[in-house]
């Protein structure tokens, strides 16, 4: 008989054993067997449980451990390490204070995504404004030396 020829071979997310699954079925199954399955759910559960406890503070953590790796491809430690490196204050006014409601900011190459320091609220609002154009930081400058 055979198996059916709308179908592909998975490997088992727990024991890493391959299984068939039929096409129209593949996005429901990620386990071999109802064992794996039982502990595939265990698995899920606890971390489930870690990342959104009901705490504001680790539902906070988590969202921001989350948003670093995601967005930044950063952990918390390496952004902590950046902050440390210049000083635990704005790396462009020398500021200690955020200036904001949200915190520190992750300043970053919007084309390559690298990140390139932590602002406060007031630098990294400055920069998007300018569309972190030299040229047009430039020109306010001039413009405020001349004017002043």
């Amino acid at each position: 008989m055979g198996r059916p020829k709308s179908g592909f071979t998975k490997l088992c997310v727990v024991c890493d054993t391959p299984f068939y699954v039929c096409s129209s079925q593949a996005h429901k199954y990620s386990c071999c067997s109802a064992n794996c399955g039982s502990v595939r759910r265990s698995q899920l559960k606890t971390r489930f449980s870690h990342g959104l406890s009901k705490t504001p503070e680790m539902r906070r953590l988590w969202v921001r451990r989350c948003k670093l790796k995601q967005k930044y491809n950063l952990t918390i430690k390496q952004w902590e390490a950046i902050f440390t490196s210049q000083g635990r204050r704005c790396a462009a006014c020398g500021s200690s204070d955020p200036k904001g409601k949200v915190g520190w900011h992750t300043d970053h190459d919007h084309v390559t995504n690298n990140v390139r320091g932590i602002l406060c609220h007031n630098c990294n609002v400055t920069l998007g404004l300018v569309h972190d154009s030299v040229a047009h930081l430039n020109s306010l400058v001039k413009y405020l030396q001349e004017k002043a």
